[in-house]
């Protein structure tokens, strides 16, 4: 990397409408301008070495500061920084901070990170800071999304801190003439026989010392004890949350802002023909509105074409919406209901091949068990509403959004707009959950539209209504499952064909494979790991019809689901146990490779998964259970490697699904922290409980006909049952827990229903 060194000035003036202080948070602590405050004039990005140096000085009225490699020195206290890459730094007033590269969206991932950063330092949690990564270049292509933030995201954090550690150990050993192997860490000190010096002590020399290559710094082995050990610590954010003094995206004021309420065209490619706002102009507060063009769907990022009223606040905007006029041309007609009819009859052909092994024919004239099960589309109803905050100041772009995915709204910012890469910065708050939704970026692109084309501060904000009109969906889909079983009552033969719309098609056509297989639509497929020794598995994409993205696990809701209900469909068949059913076809001594896709295989431990089965069992008094009213359920999420079993009880006495208890066992590797691991879980059981029992999106003409939660029901307080979460005691490495559980509830509240419906 580059060492060079780059000027820019600060120059003291009164403040005018348009501009804002100096932010000297960011700067003090980190040496950037990381929380997105700042001057109007910013200083200019470099291209950082390893270790980031800002000196400043004051002369008169003039601020001078310069990047170069070395120290971070403030003008009043001679303040040194190290910092061993650009995620995590201590200064020599001790203050760990880690720039994360996922976003915090209530999965407890900043906290969890800041528990590695203590356990590799010998820290106490809460003397580590933790900011929020924003789109520039050098912290990369930032996302947040599929269960992966615990199940790779450690590994770059424990590689941060061992190489700090490794500098401050050097600069330990030099200053006492010992080798650094006789140097340990200890309670934020360095340690040796008698002597001992806290870590900021040691920064300053430590910043002159050479960075180890981090292959050469091995990284130390995260230990169950003592994670647990710091549990008791406080949480980050869990006070700002209950006081309500965390600043979640569309907390954000400017004092020139103008809030914007978009009426959007009712039907996918609609184009706005007339509008007539005379009786919008009379609403107070009421200022004008723009027209939006939108671009063509399908395609990455579209944005629906509409009318943008603008106002003083978001309710003079809403009231004034609600009194346009607007007429609206053409648009698509899709039906929900028929295109799943669709998916159905297409069940019946031939698909794309996902996975084939060995010899997957049916014996002729034996009995073939089928089964087919359809499911709708599905919000994600996240309870933040979308929205974001955008303005240009000096040529530059900033937005501030609470999105999974800040550099995919920082290219098409880029790609949309026309600015350049380097003048355009996304800035991700705290996020009030994503669940895929905020994987997609039209809610921030929308708003920086209206700032370019306004030149004004514009914060969007979607309405409950809005989020289900112009949403996009969990993709509808169908799966056929056919299989013939031996005498002995276990599967020989099976076959599963999915056929539903590609996410991938509609946004990335370019990355399916030239027979238009859909890699995203395989890897649940190719991840079966029950024994059974004649397979085949296909896949049909549908061209598509009604704006599908990522949803809590998407093919894995559909897949997995459909297979553990099959499961319980073949036990039922053969009246057998159908937790004993799964074990049957789990051999303990037989690991397998799963080839998941083209160089990603995952190894399948058969022995993990009858742990969690068989503990799930216990756990919920599987035996003394009523047959009639309860329901298990195994998942394997291929992707982070989790394990997980479900048994769902069944209320008695009713003629509707109502929920008793859940009993849930997780193989998730080490747990980094037990609380946040939990409420993850809790989260995927309420996600399951709509998914199985209620939600559906219809859509009649091209027009979406869910409008509140009235008519998309979500699991409440009263509809929460009595939950058990257990973790296997690991030593893998973590993995993720955002989305595995929710198929396996899904699918364990669907079999105790379907054993409630078929009691003798």
């Amino acid at each position: 990397m580059s060492d060079r060194t780059l000027f820019w000035i600060r120059i003291h003036w009164s403040p005018g409408p348009n501009t804002r202080p100096f932010c000297p948070r960011c700067l003090a602590e980190s040496g950037e301008i990381a929380c997105g405050e700042g001057m109007t004039e910013e200083n200019l990005e470099a291209t950082l070495s390893r270790r980031v140096v800002l000196r400043s000085f004051a002369v008169g009225a003039v601020g001078v500061a310069f990047l170069r490699r070395g120290v971070l020195e403030a003008a009043s206290d001679r303040s040194v920084s190290l910092s061993a890459d650009v995620w995590l730094s201590i200064d020599t007033a001790g203050r760990v901070e880690l720039v994360s590269h996922k976003v915090e969206m209530g999965q407890g991932i900043h906290e969890a990170f800041r528990r590695i950063v203590a356990h590799t330092l010998s820290l106490p949690p809460l003397s580590v800071h933790v900011v929020q990564a924003r789109s520039a270049p050098r912290y990369g292509n930032l996302g947040t999304g599929g269960s992966f933030s615990l199940a790779g995201g450690p590994r770059r954090v424990q590689q941060a801190a061992a190489t700090l550690l490794e500098l401050l150990r050097r600069s330990a050993a030099k200053r006492w003439n010992v080798a650094s192997g006789a140097c340990r860490a200890a309670d934020g000190r360095m340690v040796s026989g008698a002597r001992s010096l806290p870590y900021r002590v040691l920064v300053e020399d430590a910043s002159h010392l050479p960075v180890p290559k981090p292959e050469s710094v091995p990284i130390p082995r995260l230990e169950p004890a003592s994670l647990e050990a710091i549990s008791s610590s406080k949480r980050l954010y869990h006070e700002a949350i209950v006081s309500g003094s965390l600043h979640y995206s569309l907390e954000r004021s400017e004092p020139d802002m103008v809030c914007a309420s978009i009426e959007r065209s009712p039907r996918l490619n609609g184009s706005v023909v007339s509008v007539d706002a005379r009786d919008a102009e009379k609403v107070p507060g009421y200022i004008g509105w723009i027209k939006l063009v939108g671009n063509q769907w399908p395609t990455l990022d579209h944005v629906r074409a509409g009318v943008a009223v603008l106002a003083k606040d978001h309710w003079s905007a809403q009231q004034a919406r609600r009194q346009l006029r607007v007429a609206w041309r053409g648009g698509l007609r899709s039906d929900s209901e028929s295109q799943l009819d669709a998916m159905v009859q297409a069940t019946r052909e031939s698909g794309l091949l996902a996975r084939r092994e060995g010899r997957p024919r049916f014996t002729p004239n034996a009995f073939v068990a089928e089964a087919s099960y359809r499911f709708p589309y599905l919000s994600h109803s996240a309870i933040e509403p979308l929205g974001a905050t955008a303005r240009i100041e000096n040529g530059r772009m900033k937005v501030w959004s609470g999105c999974q995915r800040q550099r995919r709204l920082h290219d098409a910012i880029v790609r949309e707009l026309g600015f350049a890469e380097d003048r355009v910065r996304v800035y991700s708050p705290p996020i009030g959950g994503g669940f895929g939704r905020r994987l997609e970026i039209d809610y921030g692109l929308e708003a920086a539209m209206l700032a370019k084309l306004t030149g004004r501060c514009v914060q969007t904000l979607w309405t409950r209504e809005d989020d289900f009109r112009a949403g996009l969906f969990r993709p509808g889909s169908v799966s056929r499952l056919q299989a013939e079983l031996t005498p002995r009552g276990r599967i020989r033969t099976l076959h599963h064909r999915v056929v539903g719309e590609s996410v991938l098609a509609q946004q990335l056509p370019q990355t399916l494979a030239a027979d238009g297989s859909d890699w995203t639509m395989c890897i649940h497929l190719n991840a079966f790991y029950y024994d059974v020794p004649n397979l085949e598995f296909d896949h049909r994409p549908l061209a598509p019809a009604l704006p599908c993205a990522w949803w809590r696990g998407t093919g894995a809701t559909v897949v997995q689901v459909s297979t553990e209900l099959f499961m319980d469909e073949l036990a039922a068949s053969q009246n057998a146990d159908p937790l004993q059913f799964r074990l049957n076809h789990l051999h303990s001594a037989r690991p397998k490779t799963l080839h998941i896709r083209e160089g990603d295989d995952v190894e399948f431990q058969s022995g993990l998964m009858r742990r969690v089965l068989v503990k799930a069992a216990k756990l919920s008094g599987w035996s003394a259970l009523a047959p009639s009213r309860r329901g298990v359920a195994a998942g394997f999420y291929d992707c982070p490697n989790t394990y997980t079993a479900a048994v769902v009880s069944l209320a008695e006495d009713s003629d509707t699904p109502r929920i008793d208890s859940i009993t849930i066992v997780s193989d998730c590797g080490i747990v980094i922290d037990r609380s946040g691991a939990a409420a993850q879980i809790e989260s995927n059981v309420h996600f399951a409980i709509g998914a199985a029992l209620w939600q559906k999106i219809d859509v009649v003409d091209g027009v979406v006909q869910n409008t509140t939660f009235r008519d998309f029901r979500l699991a409440t307080i009263e509809d929460t049952p009595r939950t058990n979460i257990h973790f296997l005691r690991s030593e893998r490495p973590p993995s993720g827990l955002g989305e595995p559980a929710t198929p396996v509830v899904t699918s364990a509240i669907a079999n105790a229903w379907r054993a409630r419906l078929h009691q003798p």
